[in-house]
C-alpha cells in the first residue's frame, strides 16, 4: 500500500485512473531499482495491532465524556453559585454539595454521577487491559 498523493506531476489537471496507475509503475519500478523516495510506503497494522488502537481510541473517548460530564455538574453548580473543582461528586466535595444544594439540584447531578462512576470504571478496566497487553519495560544499565 501507498501513501495517498497528487500524481499529476505536470500539472495538466489531468485525473484518470488510466493515468494514475501509469504514474504508479513508473514511481514502483523506480522504488525497485533503489530510489527509496520515490514512493511513500505505508506500513499495514496487524488486526491484533488495530484491536489495541481501538482499545485506546475507546480509552480516550471515554475521558473525553468524563471530562464533557464533570463540566456539565460544574456549571450546574455554578448556576447556583457554589464553584467547585476536580472530581465533585466524590468525597467530601460530594458531601458539601449535599448539604448546599437544593434536591432538585442533587437529583440532576446524581444522574452525572452515577454515569461519571460508570465511565471511570470502565476507564480503569481498559487501563488494565492496556497495560496487560503492553511490552515490559526495557531497563538500560549503565556501570
Amino acid at each position: 500500500m501507498i501513501a495517498p498523493q497528487d500524481w499529476d506531476e505536470q500539472g495538466k489537471r489531468q485525473v484518470n485512473d488510466k493515468h494514475d496507475a501509469l504514474v504508479i509503475c513508473r514511481r514502483l519500478s523506480e522504488y525497485l531499482a533503489g530510489h527509496h523516495k520515490a514512493l511513500s510506503i505505508v506500513r499495514i497494522p496487524s488486526p491484533e495491532e488495530e484491536a489495541r488502537r481501538a482499545q485506546g481510541r475507546l480509552r480516550e473517548q471515554l475521558c473525553r465524556q468524563i471530562r464533557g460530564m464533570q463540566a456539565m455538574g460544574r456549571s450546574l453548580l455554578l448556576q447556583r453559585a457554589m464553584a467547585v473543582r476536580g472530581r465533585w461528586w466524590r468525597g467530601r466535595t460530594w458531601e458539601q454539595i449535599l448539604a448546599a444544594m437544593p434536591k432538585w439540584v442533587i437529583a440532576q447531578l446524581e444522574i452525572w454521577k452515577g454515569f461519571l462512576e460508570l465511565a471511570e470504571k470502565q476507564v480503569r478496566r481498559l487501563e488494565m487491559q492496556l497495560k496487560k497487553g503492553s511490552p515490559a519495560p526495557t531497563v538500560l544499565w549503565r556501570g
